[in-house]
């Protein structure tokens, strides 16, 4: 009979564990979400709960979790296990490459690939990215082709402090939760900061010799989420154009909230703005359409 009554015990438990981790996701997901106001959380939990009651499983919890981050709408939330996240942390060992090249004394083409990575490999890519900016940097060059195409995201921090050299001090874009707040981003010495939070730091950042460097972004419809981010930092930027075409268009930002469990609710909670404090939250548009914006942009900025 203790056996038989520890068993029930244990599948109560259980039971009453997956209720309460659904409900604490939801709880997280009402007060945090981006589109806070526009769902029917009361309907959302009561779904959700007559679901997990169906079928107990930790498994199903994840499906109907994973289900509510994207019945949201907001296209950018998602849900990770920490089998989800094991394999992100395999498929990222090794820092991206960086396509690059003098297309003459004035003009250099930089290709910014998407990057995800821990804090010891962001540190390293935004000191390699810096790195080869100083190489090709001379006192001709003041012309640079920022390439965000396919850039579907990652880690905007080691993408923001290394292309900081040609970005310079100051703000260059801003968060706005559902509250209508901003907060901005900014590179101060060696770091990048969210409002007054440092988010990464590296030593002897560099700073390009051209004053006011005339810059050519290329876009397309595979950048994405920390792609679109980067492309907001040129936004507003003086001397810039963008080339291409629309950007996929989830220009919105994502907080990481970890379960108890230790999966993660990547849940969106800001959109972008750009230095001018102009809102995006959907897709960046190019300044010139086209199919050739490499072509196009070496064109603009030899003409100029």
């Amino acid at each position: 009979m203790k056996k038989i009554a520890f068993l029930l015990l244990i599948l109560f438990s259980s039971c009453t564990d997956n209720v309460k981790y659904i409900n604490d996701a939801i709880d997280i997901m009402e007060q945090n979400s981006i589109r806070q106001d526009s769902v029917d959380w009361d309907k959302m939990r009561a779904e959700s709960l007559f679901k997990i009651k169906e079928d107990n499983s930790k498994e199903n919890a994840y499906f109907i979790l994973k289900g509510n981050l994207n019945s949201i709408g907001d296209n950018h939330s998602f849900f990770l296990t920490k089998k989800d996240q094991n394999k992100i942390k395999k498929d990222n060992k090794e820092l991206p490459s960086l396509n690059y090249e003098r297309i003459d004394n004035q003009i250099i083409y930089l290709r910014i690939p998407p990057f995800m990575g821990d804090e010891k490999q962001s540190i390293d890519f935004a000191n390699y990215l810096q790195e080869i900016i100083k190489s090709l940097d001379t006192n001709l060059t003041e012309k640079w082709i920022i390439d965000l195409r396919d850039n579907t995201g990652g880690n905007m921090w080691p993408m923001y402090l290394g292309l900081a050299p040609i970005v310079n001090d100051g703000i260059s874009g801003y968060f706005i939760n559902s509250k209508g707040e901003f907060f901005n981003w900014k590179y101060k010495e060696n770091a990048v900061y969210s409002g007054k939070s440092k988010l990464l730091e590296i030593k002897n950042s560099y700073l390009i010799k051209a004053k006011n460097p005339k810059v050519a972004v290329l876009i397309n419809s595979r950048t994405a989420s920390s792609g679109e981010a980067i492309a907001v930092i040129f936004k507003g930027f003086p001397n810039t154009k963008f080339f291409g075409e629309n950007s996929f268009g989830v220009s919105t930002g994502n907080q990481m909230f970890e379960m108890n469990d230790g999966a993660k609710i990547v849940l969106t909670t800001t959109i972008f703005a750009d230095r001018t404090k102009r809102i995006y939250g959907g897709k960046i548009e190019p300044d010139l359409y086209c199919s050739n914006p490499r072509e196009k942009a070496i064109e603009w900025l030899k003409n100029n």
